[in-house]
Formats: C-alpha cells, structure tokens, sequence
C-alpha cells in the first residue's frame, strides 16, 4: 500500500511538470536560440524516415562549418522526437510534446535519488521543487532540449554508481546498469555524461579518504569500461568534430573563484540577468534552507551525504571552467543547479526535526508541509507565470508566415537561397529557414529569391517601414509567385 501512494505521489509530481511545460505549446513552434535547429534535426529525420549524419543543407550553410557538415552530437533525442511526429501525424505539437515530455522527467531522477538516500518526504520536497523550477523552464524556453535530458540522467545514474560501490552482493549489476545510463547520458549529450563521471570520481575519492582504501578493485572496473568503450566509440565521431567547442576564450580573473555565479553581463547577449540570479531561479526563501543542508551533510558525513558533497563539489568546479578558458559553457552547465541543491535544501528543511528533542514526527510533518505550501506560493506562480507568457503574438511564427513556410517547402527546390526581407526577429528567421527545409536568411551571397514578410509589420502598425519595402518592392517590377496575407515571394535567378 505505501508502494502504490508513493508511485501515486510521484505520478501526480510528473503530471505537474508535464502540464507545466505544456503550458507554451500549440500549433505554432516556438523557442529561440537552438529551438529551431532542433526541430529541423528532428523533422528531416521524420519526413525522409531516415535517421541524420550529415546536417541538412539549411543548416548546414550557417552552421556546417563548425562541425565539417555532420550533426554535432548523437541524434537520440532528435530521432524520439521524429517518432513522435510520425506516430502522432502532428509535426509541430508532435515535436513540442516530446520536448515537455522529455523535460518533465527531471523529477524522476532526483526522487528515486532522494528517496533511497533520505526518504520520501525529502524527495517529494527536492522533486516538487524541480517541478516548478524557474531555471530549467528558463533552459526549456532557450530550447537546449537535449542537454536537460543528458543533465536529467545524472541523478538516476549516480544513484546506481553509489549502490555499484557500497553494495558488495550486487555490485555487478548495479554497474551494468549504471554504465547504460551513462553511455545514454553521451548519446543525448556529452556535457551530462562529464558531469556524471566527475561527480563519481569525487565521490569516490571521498569514500577513499574516509575509509582510508578504494571502495573497489581495479579489475572490478573491467566489466563497466568492456560495456562504456564501445558504446561510446561508436558516436565519438560527433563530438569529436566540433571545431569551436573546444577553443579557450579569454581566462576569468582568479578572484571569480570567490564568486558563485559568473557575472551576467558577460552574457547578456544570450542569457537574460534573472537566469544568474539565486533568487529569481529557486526563490530567495530557500537559501536558509539550502545552507542548512550543506552543513547537515558536512556535519554527518556518511555515505550518502558523501555523495550529495560530492555533487556540490563537482558542480562548483564545473560551474568555474571560465576560470580556464571555457566560459561559454558554464551557463549551460548552470543547469546542473536543480539537481544539486533542491535535495539539499530538502535535507536542510527536514532536518530541523533533528534540532528538537521531544515531537520530531510532529514537528518533521509541520515543516513539511509548511515547505509544500511555499513551494506552491512562489515557486509554482513563478514557473507558472514565465510558462505560460512565453513567445506571445508576434513573438512567435504566425499562422500565416507557417502556411507560407509549407509553400516554400513544396514549391522550392531544396538548394533554394532565399533573401528574408521584414520578418521582424532573427528567432522567427531561424523559424522560416527551418520550417521551409529552405536556406531563408537576411542579405545572403547569390540569393535566387526574394521573401518580402510584412505581415509582423502590420501586426505592429510599423507604417514607415511597411513604406520603405513597398517602396523598394515595387522597383523591383517582378511579378511575385507567391502572394497572400502580406507576404510575398519573387524569384530573382
């Protein structure tokens, strides 16, 4: 009975998520940076029924260059959200549900995570938390789809490698199945499985200290490495062929060491100023609670604390690879955060039974529930509010410039260059270009045709621009071969 309210409880946490990130979606496509690279990578394998090595020509004329033509990482994620597409005949809701779906899983890690080393209670808080929290919806609305899930797997794979240690009888099988994970974590991608193999590692060193031996045999790590090698050379090629992932930038100052968070306006062009912020992320009533779970840890130090502090530790080293050289890196990494400090916040909330002497129940089902109730205060309305406000109106593709995009698809052919005139972001560029199949960009070198979009400008009431593109339109004395809804397209070569 305890199993099956558990399984309840934990169902009921996912739906929230899930809702949550369905909140943005409908027939029309949205997200910035990466999200209309994603979406392509997964509707050319869904309209050609094919999995991806090369990219597709649209992408690979803006961004080939950075990987010799390939798809810069294994196509799993991608390749889940064609089947999708395929098996749901809906190629934009399709796709945006597999990407809720597939973030909606943070909280599944971290409970099973929490629970078998703390208890329900703790995880019902941590994943509750991860439910509603503003800086994974933040990377959900960046469209980084992949590399959450890759993140998502940490918790589950550590649970595994923890039990693989201090679980002598099934150390065997505990390895098997933790070494899966992790090739898993590198098929959807890499920065997850460094992540977790870091964290192993300062786990490991710290049992090592504490028990003044290795938890294990050197030819007990044969079996995992005969299972990770292969499984991982068989994808390597990917990563591999980055050519700018790999270069240094400019070093941050030693005295960033001293600093949680890397200053945002070295990212303002990319990040907006609440994503570095503790208080907008996870809500500045937490941190009490969070501070409190570090020294819970520190001050126990068993096993499992062990490995929560190693987490911590593996993060803070991650989070100052800037240090290095590698900071355009370290906000994506950011994204590791969640996974770390709600269960140690978690910890902290429900270890202030420990502090008393008399009515620790009482006491521990008070703080829980208090802890419940805030969470769905200003946690949940912030989530909420961010989720359900993102890409409005103009901000994302009209349903008038998507018909469009269909027409181009099936009337262009495949190398057609096509100079984007009007279209009043470069996100809903990026969208046309991807949605098409077609390379549709701003000022292009040959362009055989020309995309006049005034439909967002009229939506805006731009009347001087409108002005200027009718003006330089009509000198154009061509006829157009597409007409309809403001949007117009002539074919110049």
């Amino acid at each position: 009975m305890k199993k099956i309210a558990e399984i309840s409880i934990l169902g009921i946490i996912w739906a929230i998520a899930f809702f949550m990130y369905l909140l943005p979606v409908s027939e029309l496509p949205f997200g910035d940076v990466d999200a209309s690279t994603h979406f392509a990578l997964a509707d050319t394998m869904g309209s050609t029924d094919k999995s991806l090595y090369w990219l597709p020509y649209q992408i690979n004329q803006t961004y080939g260059f950075a990987s010799n033509g390939k798809i810069w990482y294994p196509p799993q994620w991608h390749l889940g959200a064609a089947s999708i597409q395929l098996f749901s005949g809906e190629r934009i809701v399709g796709f945006f549900f597999f990407a809720a779906f597939s973030s909606s899983l943070i909280v599944f890690g971290i409970y099973l995570l929490v629970k078998e080393l703390y208890g329900s209670y703790q995880a019902i808080i941590a994943s509750l938390l991860a439910a509603f929290s503003y800086r994974d919806a933040s990377v959900y609305l960046f469209s980084q789809w992949p590399q959450a899930i890759s993140f998502y797997y940490v918790p589950l794979f550590l649970y595994f490698g923890y039990k693989a240690i201090l679980d002598l009888e099934n150390r065997k099988r505990y390895s098997v199945v933790g070494t899966l994970i992790l090739a898993s974590q590198f098929y959807f991608h890499p920065q997850g499985f460094i992540a977790s193999l870091l964290m192993l590692v300062v786990f490991v060193l710290f049992i090592s200290i504490k028990e003044k031996k290795l938890p294990f045999k050197f030819n007990e790590l044969i079996l995992p490495a005969v299972i990770l090698i292969p499984l991982v050379l068989l994808f390597i090629a990917f990563p591999l062929g980055l050519t700018e992932e790999l270069e240094s930038a400019e070093k941050a100052p030693l005295s960033r060491l001293f600093s949680w968070y890397p200053d945002a306006e070295n990212y303002k062009d990319t990040y907006p100023s609440d994503y570095f912020s503790y208080s907008s992320s996870h809500g500045l009533w937490t941190l009490p609670l969070l501070l409190l779970g570090i020294f819970y840890v520190l001050y126990r130090r068993r096993n499992q604390d062990m490995l929560i502090l190693s987490m911590l530790v593996s993060y803070y080293l991650l989070l100052h690879l800037d240090v290095f050289g590698y900071s355009s890196r370290v906000p994506r990494l950011m994204q590791l955060e969640s996974l770390i400090f709600y269960p140690l916040i978690a910890i902290g909330a429900i270890s202030i039974a420990s502090f008393f002497k008399q009515n620790k129940t009482e006491i521990k089902n008070i703080v829980f529930g208090v802890i419940i109730i805030l969470i769905l205060i200003f946690n949940a309305s912030n989530s909420y509010q961010k989720l359900n406000s993102a890409f409005k109106d103009t901000e994302r593709i009209t349903k008038e410039q998507l018909e469009m995009t269909d027409w181009l698809r099936n009337n262009l052919p495949r190398d057609a260059t096509i100079s984007d005139f009007g279209t009043i972001t470069l996100a809903k560029i990026k969208w046309l270009r991807q949605l098409s199949q077609r390379f549709v960009i701003q000022n292009p070198e040959n362009p055989n045709y020309l995309l006049i979009d005034l439909s967002d400008l009229y939506s805006i009431n731009a009347v001087q621009q409108i002005q200027s593109l009718e003006s330089q339109e009509k000198s154009l004395n061509l006829t157009p071969i597409y007409d309809k809804n403001n949007i117009r397209v002539y074919q110049i070569g």
